[in-house]
Formats: C-alpha cells, sequence, structure tokens
C-alpha cells in the first residue's frame, strides 16, 4: 500500500509526509547527542584494549 502511495502519479502524498513529519519530532538533539557519546566511550575503551594487545612489553 505504502509502495503504491509512493508511486502514485501527481499530486503530494500526504500520508507520507505525516509520517516523515511525526519521525522528525520524535528525533530530539539530547538523545542523539547521549547516544554518541555512549558510542565514544565504547569505541574509546575497546581501541584502548586493543592497542594495549600489540604493545610490545620488556623488549619483546
Amino acid at each position: 500500500m505504502v509502495q503504491e502511495q509512493i508511486n502514485a502519479p501527481g499530486g503530494k502524498n500526504d500520508a507520507l509526509d505525516e509520517a516523515v513529519e511525526a519521525a522528525q519530532v520524535q528525533i530530539s538533539a539530547p538523545a542523539i547527542d547521549a547516544l554518541l557519546e555512549q558510542i565514544d566511550t565504547v569505541l574509546e575503551t575497546d581501541a584502548q584494549a586493543f592497542v594495549e594487545g600489540f604493545v610490545q612489553k620488556g623488549g619483546e
């Protein structure tokens, strides 16, 4: 049904426009910032552990 609405000739697709607007309203900048901060923390921790695995110890 959505495919039919998207491919309908001429005119606007009000149902699709409303769905897009609703999705955009649900996205908030603070929530995105918090998620990105969590990702950065995990990547930093994992990267540090990864690099430590390759550091030579005692002249090895």
